[in-house]
């Protein structure tokens, strides 16, 4: 879904990736997201969020109407949240088996 995003504390860095004509991730920028940053974003877009040690963020999320299905990017492969997390479990329950 978009969603609108207001940082009220605190910060994080932002992580956008960048793709070529054929859809392959080629490069990811990263931006420092601080108090009072504003931003929107489509349901098409895609970001991951990285916490500065010993730095918080307090944020108002604000989702706009549900369009599709969330998830993670994966190796240039969007995979639903719901089997993302699931094949999470499973690689470590293989490992501690």
């Amino acid at each position: 879904w978009p969603y609108f995003t207001l940082i009220l504390k605190g910060g994080y860095y932002e992580w956008i990736p960048q793709f070529n004509d054929e859809g392959k991730k080629i490069c990811e920028f990263r931006m420092w997201r601080g108090p009072g940053h504003f931003r929107f974003c489509p349901a098409n877009s895609f970001h991951r969020i990285e916490l500065k040690p010993d730095v918080t963020a307090w944020t108002l999320f604000m989702p706009g109407l549900q369009k599709k299905d969330w998830g993670f990017l994966v190796k240039n492969k969007w995979i639903q949240h719901e089997q993302y997390f699931k094949n999470r479990k499973e690689i470590k329950n293989a490992k501690l088996g």
